[in-house]
Order: C-alpha cells, then structure tokens, then sequence
C-alpha cells in the first residue's frame, strides 16, 4: 500500500518539478483525461438514451391498419396538430367505446368529453404568459399531467383529449396503443 503512495508522490514531485510550466503541464494533462472520460461516458450512454426514447415512442403509436375484433374494447383516436412559435404541438383525440378501453402510456384514466391531460411543458407554456394564445384551444377542463412513460422527452408539447365527436370514419378504431420494436413507420 506504502509503495503506490511512494510512486504517486514521485510522479507529482516529477511532473511540477519544473516550476510554473510543470504547473500548467500538470493541468493540461488532467484537463485532457477529464474530457476524454466525459466523452466516453457520453459516448457510452448515448445508445441506452436514446432506446429508451424510441420505446416510449413505439409505446405509443397509433397502428392504424390493426383489425380489431367484434365486441372488443376499443377506443377512437384521431391526431390533432399544431405549430406556436415554431414549436410543434401535437395532441390525439380519445373517444372510449367501452369502459375498459386502451389507454394510450402515461394516462391512467379515460377522460370525459373536454376533459384534457397536458405533458408537464404543454402545462408550463399554458400557465406562462406566453402561453395565453393557447389556453382554451383545446379544452379548459385539465385533470392531469401525462406520466414520464409517455413521453419521449421533457421539453415535448403534447396532449390528449377527450371526446364525444368522433365516428369511425373520421377516427382510427384501436384496441391496443403501441408498435412492436422495429415496425416501420411512414
């Protein structure tokens, strides 16, 4: 234990033993050994970021060719979008056909007709002044926040709200939210 201590000390004494430039040396050195380990942590954790990005994502997506069987519990969804200050607003309409419908991830309750949950950003921007142009184009009746798992990110801007207006014409029929991994996607 005493012999790394020594080897420690002499390499110290030999890398500052030049003075004022062994200083700056020194520290360039531990500058340099600082950045490469945060990049390969980066680097390194990087892939796991964004898997878990794309399985939120896949968790939630609206497979509108599924075939869904008589009787089955179903819900009517059709996308809602929209664009402020160059910010993509991008909510779904929800419309249960039965009690124990799909809910898409991060909702953990059907919601009423004019009934809204907000992701925490979308409920930010509404709250803020700046959101003022906003607020009521949608609904006013916010019950809830969308959970973490059903978002891709924290800055998104979404939302879903609930309905009495859709029909099966004007609205995709599903029976579970969600893709499997790697289906693709328009």
């Amino acid at each position: 234990m005493t012999r790394w201590a020594a080897d420690l000390a002499l390499g110290v004494r030999l890398s500052v033993g030049g003075g004022r430039s062994g200083w700056v040396r020194l520290g360039l050195i531990a500058a340099g050994v600082g950045l490469g380990v945060t990049m390969l942590l980066v680097a390194a954790a990087l892939p796991a970021v964004l898997d878990a990005r794309a399985d939120r994502a896949d968790a939630r997506w609206v497979e509108t060719q599924q075939t869904v069987d008589a009787g089955a519990p179903t819900v009517l969804t059709a996308p809602v979008r929209s664009v402020y200050h160059d910010a993509a607003v991008e909510g779904r309409l929800l419309q249960p056909e039965s009690p124990d419908a799909p809910l898409p991830p991060g909702v953990d309750r059907q919601l009423a007709p004019g009934e809204i949950v907000l992701s925490p950003a979308l409920d930010r921007l509404l709250a803020s002044n700046d959101g003022a142009a906003l607020r009521g184009r949608w609904g006013e009746e916010v019950v809830g926040l969308i959970a973490p798992e059903g978002l891709t990110g924290p800055g998104e801007l979404t939302f879903y709200l609930g309905t009495d207006e859709l029909t099966p014409d004007t609205a995709d029929r599903l029976q579970t939210f969600g893709a499997p991994r790697g289906t693709p996607r328009p």
